[in-house]
């Protein structure tokens, strides 16, 4: 085996205590420090993440999309994701520590899940009831309008 299958087999981790002792005489052998044991089984776990998350799928304002970012430095932000519809946030999906990488555009890395940010969803759904009471007011101004224009 390559030293990567060997350190992606420890970071994994689930075997047998045969398999255990085996595997770790094999590390000690290969000079495979416990520290990129745990590298490699954080940037797993990372990459599941960001394979659970996926892509956002999204068109002209309708589908999947992070809102509401709380920056923490370093480049990292809170952001929560959303099923949207028509621009107008509509469903919390989650909230996730997330990246810009700098060559990727819009795209972000998904670090870390967080709890829900509660904020962000009430600053979502606050923005959504305000743009959705100015639009039935602009339609009761027109329907007013044409029924006294008469």
């Amino acid at each position: 085996m390559l030293g990567s299958e060997i350190l992606r087999l420890a970071a994994e981790g689930g075997l047998v205590p045969q398999a255990e002792d085996a595997l770790r005489a094999e590390l000690s052998r290969r000079s495979i420090s416990v520290k990129e044991v745990h590298e490699e089984s954080r940037r797993l776990k990372q990459s599941e993440l960001q394979i659970r998350v996926g892509s956002n799928p999204y068109y002209r304002g309708t589908g999947l999309r992070f809102r509401g970012y709380k920056r923490l430095g370093k480049g990292a932000a809170v952001a929560t994701r959303w099923i949207e519809f028509a621009y107008l946030p509509l469903i919390p999906v989650g909230s996730y520590r997330v990246v810009h990488p700098a060559n990727e555009g819009r795209a972000v890395q998904v670090i870390d899940k967080e709890r829900l940010q509660w904020d962000q969803v009430r600053n979502g759904w606050k923005r959504a009831v305000l743009v959705l009471s100015g639009y039935l007011a602009l339609m009761l101004i027109f329907v007013l309008w044409e029924k006294y224009k008469n």
